[in-house]
């Protein structure tokens, strides 16, 4: 309880009582985003609508503590929570974050798999100039998973570029999450690609010897079903870990 009478029981009254005020404004906000041609999914109200919640909760929850320490009394930790962790609380803050950490990944699957189609794997022909293992299946199939790789990542590029106009308010950053994660998904079937595009590279040139050949692309190709177990073991150490 704090100098003034609250507890955290009370940040849930006060939430109530604020419900009818917040949604007629809220509403009104969508009617006139929604008159200018805004195209508003029940997604993108749900996003805000929280956001602009949580951030009410964090701002009385923090004013409870700091009345509790003006009177003398032992304040819990989850009050501070917010204060002294260095994870950004602003959704825009977070999100050029997260832009910037995945637009990395995505630069770093264009140059290699740029690199790859240039140099490609048994080089040219001095003769002719063409590839070496042009009439390879399995070179053939190197270029094309390789060449989906490329403009997968580039595609994602310009998503992440995109986004970062979209800035100026709870709306647009909403988009931006959405166009972010459509990126994330180009990346990620970049990334998948890209390996087929190796171990496709790697059957073509080890194809005199089949037994390396196979044990390589097998190991190669266990990044899927690593991709999939990997997120979902984390995801349950997180859950045992936090209850």
């Amino acid at each position: 309880m704090d100098i003034n009478g609250s507890t955290p029981l009370h940040v849930l009254r006060v939430m109530d009582n604020k419900t009818d005020i917040d949604r007629m404004y809220f509403g009104e906000a969508v009617t006139f985003l929604k008159c200018q041609g805004y195209v508003i999914s029940s997604f993108m109200l749900r996003v805000l609508h929280l956001e602009r919640k949580e951030k009410e909760v964090n701002e009385i929850l923090e004013e409870i503590g700091n009345n509790a320490e003006v009177t003398g009394l032992s304040v819990h930790s989850f009050f501070h929570e917010d204060k002294e962790r260095d994870i950004p609380l602003d959704m825009k803050e977070f999100l050029n974050t997260v832009r910037e950490s995945h637009l990395v990944v995505a630069t770093l699957v264009a140059t290699m798999t740029f690199a790859a189609g240039i140099a490609v794997p048994g080089g040219y022909n001095s003769e002719s100039g063409f590839a070496t293992l042009s009439h390879n299946s399995a070179f053939k199939a190197f270029i094309i998973t390789d060449a989906l790789a490329f403009v997968s990542s580039l595609f994602a590029i310009f998503l992440h570029f995109f986004s970062v106009y979209l800035r100026k308010n709870e709306l647009q950053v909403a988009i931006g999450w959405i166009i972010v994660a459509f990126a994330d998904l180009f990346t990620a079937f970049a990334m998948g690609a890209m390996v087929v595009a190796f171990s496709t590279s790697t059957y073509a040139v080890l194809k005199s010897s089949t037994g390396v050949a196979i044990a390589t692309c097998f190991i190669v190709l266990t990044y899927f079903p690593m991709s999939i177990i990997v997120p979902f073991f984390l995801r349950y150490l997180y859950k045992q870990l936090t209850f």
